[in-house]
C-alpha cells in the first residue's frame, strides 16, 4: 500500500512524500522533491513506478531468493531446442557461474564488485590452445550472463540484474584479414587431401564462391543447388527451431561459379558414390578448421587469423578489384554494403597503383621537353645600402 501527501510547511516551503506499509508491517516513508519544483503528476509518476518496483521485489521474496541452481534448470528447459553451438556456451558459462559464486548462492545478494571479480576471473582463464580467452570471448560471457538474469527477470523471479554493468557490445577491432593469392592457394590446395578427400572442395568452395565454413555441407549445399547447366549455386537458407530467420546471413543467394571450381565441382558430382548428398557431405564440421591448419603447415605457408575466413575475403577482394559493382557483390557474399565496407575491403594496392602511376610517362611522352629545366630560385630581397653622410 503506496499514498502520495504533503510534507511541511517548512522552512523551503511545501515538499511530497511518499508513504507505505512493508510486508512486515513497518510503516515507511520516503521524500520526494518540494512542491515548487515538482508537479503532482510527476510526484504520483514516480510514486507508481517506485509501486511497481516494490512489488516486484516483494515477488522475489515470493519465489524464495533464486538461486544458480535453480536457474540452471530453468534456463535449461528453456533453451532445450536452441542450436547446440548455443547450447554449449550456456552451459560453459553456467558452470563459470557456479565455480565463482556456489550452486546455492542468491543471485539478488550478488553486488557489483562480486560480478566484477566474476568478470576477472574469467579473463584470467585459459582457452583451449592454453592461451588466455579474448576480449571478444569475455564480452560474450557478459552478455550470456545478462541474458540469464533478463530471463528470470522477465518471468519475476529477480527484481534486479547483477550483471548489468559489465561491458557486453560488440568490440570493434580494426584487424587486416590477411589476402591468399592464387599461388599459395594451389599449393594449400595440393596438402589439404591428406586427412580427407572432400577437403579441397571445401577450400575451393570458400575461396572461389565466397562461402562460410557451415554454407558448404549439404543442408546448405546439397546436388540440387549446383546449376552445372548456368553456372550457379542457389545456396539455400537456413532453417532456425521451424521459422526462417530474416538475415542476410542466413538467407538464400545465388552464387556465379568461376571456371576453376565449375571443373572441381564436376570431377567431384562424376565421382562421388550412389547416394551422395553433397560435395562435403562425408566432412565433419568441428574437424574443418583442425585440417585446414595441418594442410597449411604441411605447405610451409604463412598464415595468420581465421584459415576459412580468410579464403571467403580474399574471394571479395577478386570482385572488387575486377570491377563488380559493390552490391552484386555483397548480395552474393549474403551480407550487407555497410558490413563489407567496415570489415572486408581494406588498402587495395591496385587503386594505389592506378592513381600514382603517370600514363603519360608510361606512353614515352615527354611534357617538359621543350620547356626550361632550371627553374631560377626566387631572389633575395634587395637592402637599400645606407649612404654615409
Amino acid at each position: 500500500m503506496s499514498e502520495l501527501r504533503v510534507w511541511g510547511p517548512l522552512r523551503n516551503g511545501k515538499y511530497w512524500q511518499m508513504k507505505w506499509v512493508t510486508p512486515e508491517g513497518v510503516i515507511r516513508t520516503k521524500s520526494l522533491g518540494a512542491m515548487a519544483k515538482l508537479s503532482r503528476a510527476r510526484a504520483r509518476a514516480v510514486v507508481i513506478d517506485y509501486a511497481s518496483r516494490l512489488r516486484s521485489d516483494s515477488q522475489a521474496i515470493e519465489h524464495k531468493a533464486m538461486t544458480f541452481r535453480d536457474l540452471g534448470e530453468r534456463m535449461e528447459a528453456a533453451y532445450s531446442s536452441a542450436a547446440t553451438g548455443t547450447i554449449r556456451l550456456q552451459d560453459t558459462v553456467m558452470r563459470s557461474l557456479v565455480e565463482f559464486f556456489g550452486a546455492g548462492a542468491r543471485i539478488d545478494a550478488i553486488s557489483r564488485t562480486r560480478a566484477d571479480e566474476w568478470e576477472a576471473s574469467v579473463s584470467r582463464r585459459l582457452g583451449i590452445r592454453g592461451k588466455p580467452l579474448s576480449e571478444f570471448t569475455i564480452r560474450r560471457y557478459n552478455a550470456i550472463a545478462k541474458k540469464f538474469c533478463n530471463w528470470a527477470i522477465d518471468r519475476g523471479y529477480l527484481s534486479r540484474n547483477p550483471f548489468k554493468a559489465l561491458k557486453s557490445g560488440p568490440l570493434r577491432v580494426d584487424k587486416e584479414v590477411p589476402y591468399i593469392t592464387d599461388a599459395t592457394f594451389r599449393q594449400l590446395v595440393k596438402h589439404a587431401g591428406v586427412r580427407a578427400k572432400q577437403h579441397p572442395i571445401l577450400l575451393q568452395l570458400c575461396r572461389w564462391a565466397g562461402l562460410r565454413l557451415n554454407e558448404c555441407f549439404p543442408d546448405r549445399l546439397p546436388w540440387t543447388a549446383i546449376d552445372f547447366e548456368r553456372r550457379i549455386i542457389n545456396l539455400k537458407g537456413k532453417d532456425r527451431h521451424g521459422t526462417r530467420k530474416r538475415s542476410t546471413k542466413h538467407g538464400a543467394r545465388t552464387i556465379p561459379i568461376r571456371p576453376e571450381l565449375y571443373d572441381a565441382l564436376l570431377a567431384a558430382y562424376e565421382s562421388a558414390p550412389v547416394g551422395s548428398s553433397g560435395p562435403c557431405d562425408n566432412l565433419s564440421y568441428d574437424r574443418c578448421g583442425r585440417n585446414t591448419r595441418a594442410a597449411i603447415r604441411r605447405a610451409g605457408v604463412v598464415w595468420n587469423g581465421d584459415p576459412h575466413h580468410s579464403l571467403r575475403a580474399s574471394c571479395e577482394r577478386d570482385w572488387v578489384d575486377a570491377g563488380h559493382s559493390i552490391p552484386d557483390i555483397a548480395r552474393a557474399m549474403g551480407h550487407d554494403p555497410k558490413v563489407m565496407m567496415m570489415h572486408y575491403l581494406r588498402d587495395s594496392e591496385k587503386f594505389f597503383t592506378a592513381i600514382s602511376r603517370d600514363p603519360n610517362k608510361e606512353a614515352g611522352i615527354d611534357l617538359g621537353k621543350d620547356k626550361p629545366q632550371n627553374f631560377p630560385n626566387p631572389s633575395p630581397k634587395k637592402s637599400k645600402a645606407r649612404k654615409t653622410p
